[in-house]
């Protein structure tokens, strides 16, 4: 029996949007850094198509993933820091569908390089205790201190994020990353609430995928109306993704944050490496 090749592809790039949407969805991402990557150097996919399609299976992701991850999403931190992620987003789409594709994926290999140095220097926060007053409550940025339950851990664990209007402030420049590469911005909004707002990471994860569901229709939306969509490419990632990160998010609930977090990093660094060797034609 024969198999059409362009099926082979269907079902390959449907694949690469499990693998993106499990590995992402156990460490808090959009799963992008994975889809992106995956889908041009393994099938040759414009590297702006990919983006477009990655950015629709964020959305997917962030909807799938709103029931599991709820306990741990803190509501009220991710609002204020959203609305100029999706600011920047859209400056970030309009800036990736002019700019060359050799250049976006330099931009991407360097984002990949960044977060994988932050993630490794944020492995170890599991926890951040929370600040109490006399009488036992929680004190210090108001509203929007949260407690949620590691079962890693087997606790509770409370915590009062810090620096928010900075963290608001680098959240436009995630937007803008964002769009341009369509990592959904999770990428860079992890380690800046870990290491600058002191937030745990899995608090971090499931309030990013909040955020950056959000954020990615305003990227999308460019891509849209510049023509980056392809409906079978798009169908794929997000089905793939979809499915993939309802495992991953489940599964990175029992295990240790910073063994995740170092895999991860890990394979960023070959991502990058792979995609800088491409543009210099030094690999295939």
């Amino acid at each position: 029996m024969t198999i059409d090749l362009s099926m082979l592809a269907a079902i390959g790039v449907l694949l690469s949007g499990l693998v993106a949407g499990f590995v992402g969805g156990m460490v808090g991402l959009g799963g992008g850094v994975i889809a992106v990557p995956a889908l041009t150097i393994l099938f040759g996919i414009d590297i702006r198509v990919a983006v477009a399609a990655s950015l629709a299976g964020i959305v997917a992701v962030s909807i799938s993933t709103a029931l599991p991850e709820q306990d741990r999403v803190n509501y009220r931190l991710g609002t204020i820091m959203v609305v100029p992620m999706m600011l920047g987003a859209i400056v970030g789409g309009v800036i990736g569908t002019i700019i060359p594709a050799n250049v976006v994926s330099v931009v991407f290999a360097a984002v990949l390089l960044f977060t994988a140095a932050l993630l490794i220097k944020a492995r170890d926060k599991e926890a951040v205790p929370g600040l109490t007053s006399d009488d036992g409550s929680v004190s210090g940025a108001g509203s929007l201190s949260a407690t949620f339950h590691d079962v890693a851990l087997g606790t509770d664990v409370t915590y009062v994020p810090s620096r928010v209007a900075a963290g608001a402030a680098i959240a436009a420049s995630a937007g803008i990353i964002s769009g341009l590469t369509g990592v959904g911005g999770g990428v860079i909004v992890i380690p800046v609430m870990t290491l600058l707002m002191g937030v745990p990471h899995k608090a971090a994860g499931a309030t990013s995928h909040y955020m950056v569901g959000m954020t990615a229709i305003a990227g999308f939306t460019v891509y849209l109306a510049q023509g980056f969509v392809k409906p079978y490419v798009v169908g794929a990632v997000a089905l793939g993704m979809l499915v993939g990160a309802q495992g991953g998010t489940r599964i990175g609930k029992q295990l240790p944050t910073h063994v995740l977090v170092l895999v991860f990093a890990v394979v960023l660094v070959g991502i990058a490496v792979d995609l800088v060797l491409k543009v210099l034609d030094v690999v295939p």
